[in-house]
C-alpha cells in the first residue's frame, strides 16, 4: 500500500512539474505557435485554438481548434475566447477586431525587423505568465539557441546571394527579402553580400540585378519537409524549401542550422 502511495505521489509531482499552460491560450501568432510546438505544448488542453496558417508538424497530436483566420472571424465567434490569453501577430485591423470582441488579455507579437534569434528569444519571453514548469526546457532551449548563433558559418557559395519571396520558376518572384528575417541575420556578417537595400522587402530592379550577375539567386518557400530541400533551377539559381521557412522565429533558426551544412 505504501509503494502504491509513493508511486501516486511521484506521479502527481511529475504532473505538477511538467511544462504546461496555467491558463487558456489562443494563438493567432505564428512565432508563438511554433515555440509552443518546440516546448511540446500543442497537446496541452488549455491551448484552445491556433491559426490554420501556422506550419505546425501535423504528425503531432493536439486538440486545439484550427481557426481559418483572425480578421475573418466573426465578433460572435471571437467572443467565445473572451477569457483566454490571446497572442496575435502585429496588425492594427486584427487588434481592433479583438478589442471589439472584448478580449481582455491580448499580446501583440512584433517580429518585423528582427532576426530569427531575436524573434525566438522574444517568443520565449512572451511565455512568462502563461506557462508553468517549463523552466528547464526553456533554459535548455536558450543554451541551444546561443550555441547555434555563436557557431554559425555561412557556406562560401552563399556569401554573395539574393533571396526571393517565393519559388523561382520561369520568372523570378516580384519581391526580394532585403532587410528582414534570416537575411537580417546573415547581413550581420561582413562576408555576406546581398541586394542593396535597407527595406524589409522590395521589388527588384533589372538595372541593379545586372550589376549583381555573379550572385547566387535563391527562391524561398515553405513546405511540409522538416529538412531543407534544395532544387536547382538554372546555373546560380536555386529554390530552398522547408517547413516554416517563411515563419519568423524558431523554424528559421533551424533553417540557418541546416544552411551552414549545405553542400551544393
Amino acid at each position: 500500500m505504501k509503494t502504491v502511495f509513493s508511486l501516486l505521489f511521484l506521479f502527481c509531482i511529475n504532473e505538477t512539474q511538467a511544462c504546461h499552460f496555467n491558463q487558456h491560450v489562443v494563438s493567432l501568432s505564428a512565432p508563438m505557435t511554433m515555440i509552443f510546438e518546440e516546448l511540446n505544448l500543442l497537446g496541452d488542453p488549455k491551448l484552445l485554438a491556433i491559426s490554420t496558417f501556422h506550419p505546425v508538424d501535423e504528425s503531432q497530436k493536439f486538440s486545439a481548434e484550427r481557426l481559418a483566420g483572425g480578421i475573418f472571424l466573426s465578433k460572435k465567434y471571437l467572443k467565445s475566447y473572451q477569457k483566454a490569453f490571446v497572442f496575435f501577430d502585429e496588425s492594427q485591423e486584427l487588434k481592433r477586431e479583438l478589442k471589439k470582441a472584448n478580449i481582455k488579455s491580448l499580446v501583440e507579437f512584433k517580429s518585423r525587423g528582427l532576426d530569427p534569434f531575436d524573434v525566438t528569444f522574444q517568443s520565449i519571453k512572451s511565455l512568462k505568465g502563461v506557462t508553468k514548469g517549463c523552466e528547464k526546457k526553456i533554459k535548455e532551449l536558450k543554451l541551444k539557441l546561443i550555441k547555434i548563433k555563436q557557431s554559425f558559418q555561412l557556406p562560401t557559395i552563399l556569401k554573395k546571394s539574393i533571396y526571393f519571396l517565393g519559388e523561382i520558376k520561369d520568372q523570378k518572384p516580384d519581391l526580394i527579402i532585403g532587410d528582414d528575417s534570416f537575411v537580417l541575420f546573415l547581413k550581420k556578417s561582413k562576408e555576406f553580400k546581398t541586394y542593396p537595400t535597407s527595406l524589409s522587402y522590395i521589388p527588384w530592379s533589372q538595372k541593379i540585378m545586372k550589376r549583381l550577375k555573379d550572385y547566387m539567386l535563391v527562391g524561398i518557400s515553405s513546405s511540409q519537409n522538416n529538412d531543407l530541400k534544395v532544387q536547382k533551377v538554372r546555373t546560380k539559381e536555386f529554390n530552398f524549401s522547408m517547413r516554416g521557412l517563411l515563419t519568423p522565429g524558431i523554424r528559421q533558426v533551424y533553417f540557418l542550422l541546416q544552411l551552414q551544412k549545405l553542400k551544393m
